[in-house]
């Protein structure tokens, strides 16, 4: 899984800010190469040259392959941070495809479509939001 966000976080701040979050899991941060994998979750990071310049790339020692988890973690990290953040949303799409992603953003969640992307493939132009959506988790 993974998460967009619109704008540069000090990285220690938001890695305090997430285990603080989602205790009472283990949580480390960091480029690849400096994750201990000895923590429950895990992410690294990633710049982008689309309108989410900074994307954390998660993973997790344990069984934790709850899509919602991540969607709880990117609307707090937009509200906590006042920014915009995206992540994937495979189960809220219109159908199977691999392009469907929830964006946050004051607040509210909109079901948006990343193909075509810079953030998804490099190919050019912004994350296309869709429509405004309700999230039940």
């Amino acid at each position: 899984m993974w998460i967009g966000i619109s704008k540069i976080i000090d990285l220690k701040v938001l890695e305090q800010k997430i285990v603080d979050f989602i205790n009472p899991y283990s949580f480390e941060m960091g480029n690849v190469g400096e994750i201990s994998y000895k923590t429950d979750l895990y992410a690294y990071c990633e710049q982008s040259k689309s309108e989410f310049p900074f994307v954390l790339r998660f993973g997790s020692t344990i069984a934790i392959d709850d899509e919602n988890k991540y969607l709880k973690i990117a609307e707090y990290i937009s509200k906590e941070f006042s920014c915009k953040t995206i992540t994937d949303a495979l189960n809220y799409g219109l159908d199977k495809s691999e392009y469907w992603s929830i964006i946050f953003e004051n607040g509210i969640s909109y079901l948006a479509e990343d193909s075509n992307s810079d953030l998804f493939d490099g190919t050019g132009g912004e994350v296309k939001i869709l429509k405004r959506t309700s999230l039940k988790y």
